[in-house]
C-alpha cells in the first residue's frame, strides 16, 4: 500500500511540474469555449431572434411595393431599415457605407408588372370557364426585377433561405392581385373579407419542436454545443503531458529499473491513470462550472445539466479513459519527446476536426462524416450530446460507450505489446 501510494504521490508530482502540458489542459480549453461560446452566441441569436437587418430601397411608383415592405416587416423575420437611393445609385456601395447585411431595391415598374400579371392570369381564369373576354388579344408582360444584394460574409444557405423567403411573399401579393381582379370582373369591389381572411389562412400549420426527451427542460444553444466538444478536446490533449511523461520515463530508464523490482508494472500504469483521471475529472468540472455559472454573467446562456447525472458521470469515466489511453499509447510508441509533442498534439487537432469539435458534423459532405467515425472525439462528444442536447439514458448511449471502451483496451493494449517489444517490461 506504501508503494502505491508513493507511486501516485510521484506521478502527482510530474504533472504539476509539466507547467506547459498544466497550461495546455487547462487554461487553452477555458479560453477556446470562452471565445468560440460568445461567437457562435451570436451566431443563433441571429437565426433564432431574427436580428438580421434588410434595408429596403423602393423605387416603386404604385402601391405594390408598398405592400412588399409591409409584408416584410409584418412577418418579423427582418429588422427593416427603408432607405432613400437615386435610381442609378451604387446599391452595392450602398450596403457597404450602411454597414448592412441584406438589401433589396424595388424597381419602378414593380406594381405595373404585378397588375399586369395579375389582369393577364385571372383573363385566363375566367375564360376557361367562359365568362372572360376570349377575344381579348395578349399583349406582353412587363417584368420587374428585384435587386438582391448581401453582405459576402453571409453563408450561400442563409442567403438562399431568404430568397426563397422574398419569393413566398412576392406570390401571396400576385395570388391576392389576381383574387381581387377576378371578383372585379364578377361586379365586386373589392374581395370579401371573410374570402380574404380564409386566403391568408393556410390549412396546414408548421410546429417547431427539439427532440429531447419529454421531461427535459434543456434548450439547445450555443453553450450545450461548446462547452462538451471542448471538454473533450481539452482532455483528450492531455497527450502532450502524459505522453511526454511516459517517454521521458522511457529514455531515464525507470521501466528497466522497475523490472529489478517487486513492483508490479500495472501498478504503474494503474497510478498514472488514476492521476490524469483526477486531472480530466477537474477539467470537466472546470468547465462545466465555467458554462454554469460565469456565462449567466457574460449575458450567455447557461450550461444546463441532464436528468440522469449517473449517466453524465459515466460518459465522464469513459472518455477519460479513452483520453489517457491514447495518451498512453503515444507515451509508449514514440521514442523522444519531440514525437510525442509534435504527433500527439497534431493527431488531437486533426481528430478534433474530423470529429466536429472544430466544423460541425452535419456541414461536412457525407464521405467525410463517414470518416468521421473513425476519430475518438467524434464518439466522446456524440456521449456527451446524447447526454446534455437529447437527455438520454445509460441504455441510449451503450453502443458509443462501448466503441470508447474499444477503443481504449485497443490503445492499452498495443501500448503494452509495444513496451514488451522493446523488453521494458
Amino acid at each position: 500500500m506504501f508503494k502505491i501510494t508513493t507511486t501516485i504521490r510521484k506521478e502527482f508530482a510530474l504533472l504539476f511540474t509539466d507547467k506547459v502540458g498544466l497550461v495546455l489542459m487547462f487554461l487553452m480549453p477555458i479560453v477556446l469555449v470562452v471565445v468560440l461560446t460568445v461567437v457562435q452566441n451570436s451566431a443563433f441569436q441571429i437565426v433564432n431572434e431574427n436580428k438580421l437587418s434588410l434595408m429596403v430601397v423602393n423605387h416603386d411608383e404604385g402601391e405594390e411595393g408598398e405592400a412588399l415592405v409591409s409584408i416584410l416587416q409584418n412577418s418579423k423575420l427582418f429588422a427593416i431599415k427603408e432607405v432613400e437611393a437615386d435610381a442609378d445609385a451604387d446599391l452595392k456601395q450602398l450596403l457597404v457605407k450602411q454597414d448592412q447585411q441584406l438589401l433589396i431595391a424595388i424597381p419602378q415598374n414593380y406594381s405595373q408588372a404585378i397588375q399586369e400579371k395579375s389582369a393577364s392570369s385571372s383573363n385566363k381564369m375566367m375564360t376557361a370557364f367562359g365568362l372572360g373576354d376570349s377575344s381579348q388579344r395578349e399583349l406582353p408582360l412587363t417584368t420587374a426585377t428585384i435587386a438582391f444584394i448581401h453582405d459576402p460574409v453571409l453563408e450561400d444557405n442563409y442567403t438562399f433561405s431568404v430568397l426563397n423567403v422574398l419569393r413566398t411573399f412576392i406570390q401571396q401579393i400576385e395570388a391576392e392581385r389576381m383574387m381581387g381582379t377576378i371578383f372585379k370582373t364578377m361586379g365586386y369591389n373589392e374581395i370579401p373579407t371573410e374570402i380574404s381572411a380564409s386566403l391568408k389562412q393556410s390549412a396546414v400549420q408548421l410546429e417547431k419542436e427539439v427532440a429531447i426527451h419529454e421531461n427535459s427542460k434543456i434548450i439547445p444553444n450555443a453553450t450545450q454545443h461548446n462547452v462538451p466538444a471542448w471538454t473533450v478536446f481539452a482532455m483528450f490533449f492531455m497527450v502532450v503531458s502524459l505522453g511526454n511523461n511516459m517517454v521521458k520515463e522511457k529514455v531515464r530508464g525507470s521501466f528497466i529499473r522497475l523490472k529489478s523490482t517487486p513492483t508490479n508494472f500495472a501498478w504503474v500504469i494503474g497510478s498514472k491513470m488514476l492521476v490524469y483521471f483526477v486531472a480530466a475529472f477537474t477539467q470537466v468540472m472546470v468547465i462545466f462550472s465555467i458554462g454554469k455559472y460565469v456565462f449567466p454573467y457574460m449575458d450567455l446562456p447557461a450550461l444546463h445539466f441532464p436528468n440522469h447525472i449517473f449517466t453524465l458521470l459515466l460518459v465522464i469515466f469513459t472518455v477519460s479513459v479513452s483520453a489517457i489511453s491514447y495518451a498512453i499509447l503515444i507515451g509508449c510508441v514514440a521514442t523522444s519527446t519531440e514525437q510525442s509533442n509534435g504527433f500527439g498534439s497534431v493527431s488531437v487537432v486533426i481528430f478534433a476536426a474530423l470529429g466536429g469539435v472544430w466544423v460541425p458534423l452535419f456541414v461536412m459532405p457525407e464521405g467525410m462524416q463517414m470518416v468521421a467515425k473513425f476519430s475518438p472525439l467524434y464518439w466522446g462528444l456524440d456521449a456527451f450530446y446524447g447526454v446534455l442536447l437529447r437527455d438520454q439514458n445509460t441504455l441510449h448511449l451503450f453502443g458509443t460507450l462501448g466503441v470508447l471502451w474499444a477503443f481504449s483496451f485497443t490503445c492499452l493494449g498495443i501500448g503494452f505489446f509495444r513496451l514488451q517489444t522493446e523488453k521494458l517490461i
